[in-house]
């Protein structure tokens, strides 16, 4: 069974969301197994969840 590690930046609430977007693309195609950002009540957290090579 694969091992994953999710991992959680956060940004500014007034960051872009076009901005927030290009970096779930990068993220993807950065080898992630997916990315995706919420919204909190005073920031953004986007979330990358990436595959634990070796495990």
């Amino acid at each position: 069974m694969p091992s994953t590690v999710t991992t959680s930046e956060q940004f500014p609430l007034d960051t872009e969301e076009s901005r927030l977007k290009e970096d779930v693309r990068l993220r993807i195609k950065a080898g992630a197994i997916r990315s995706w950002y919420e919204k909190k009540s005073d920031y953004w957290v986007l979330f990358t969840e990436w595959n634990v090579i070796g495990e």
